[in-house]
């Protein structure tokens, strides 16, 4: 799956909040570089609006890593849905297949009546073709209010009792707190 042609959402400014609209702009052949957009102010939407422009940017130049930085960024500074569909179509193309499942998921799940028939029916395709390709796995831990890390991202608190990811590889787990064992098996 290529993410060449691909469709991601756009957002734009309306009224000094940021707002995330459902039309899809196309990727295009990476363009010269512009400068990147800068911040202007304080305020998380705008910053957020700032970092998900410099994640279409950074698509359209085929650094999907960075993209993927970016949309990250933008959604933690003004959460929307929208921004998860982006990013699972990153993750997807990257082969991080349990990500991309739970960014679709969240998407779904977040978006609500709010997602179009269309794409909901697109990324409920997508999410079937992963789930083969995504194992679950039972965690358990030692020491209370332990936070456990997966492949050195957060996976789950100690009331979470499984986990996603990729079948088939390695996962390393490890505990945040002195004397903590974490122990993973298939679920």
């Amino acid at each position: 799956m290529s993410l060449r042609g691909s469709r991601l959402l756009t957002v734009s400014a309306l009224g000094g909040a940021l707002a995330f609209l459902g039309s899809p702009a196309s990727a295009q052949v990476p363009k010269p570089a512009a400068p990147p957009p800068s911040f202007k102010s304080d305020d998380p939407t705008e910053r957020a609006r700032v970092h998900y422009e410099r994640g279409l940017q950074l698509f359209n130049e085929e650094n999907y890593d960075a993209a993927l930085f970016e949309f990250d960024r933008a959604y933690e500074l003004a959460p929307s849905y929208k921004i998860l569909y982006n990013m699972g179509r990153i993750q997807r193309q990257q082969n991080n297949y349990a990500a991309a499942m739970r960014s679709y998921t969240r998407y779904l799940r977040e978006g609500g009546a709010a997602v179009p028939d269309d794409r909901r029916k697109e990324v409920e395709t997508e999410i079937n073709v992963l789930k083969p390709r995504v194992a679950r796995v039972k965690v358990t831990v030692n020491v209370d209010a332990a936070d456990v890390y997966a492949d050195d991202q957060p996976g789950c608190g100690l009331h979470a009792e499984s986990l996603l990811c990729c079948a088939g590889s390695l996962l390393r787990c490890a505990g945040s707190l002195p004397g903590c064992t974490v122990a993973a098996s298939p679920r």
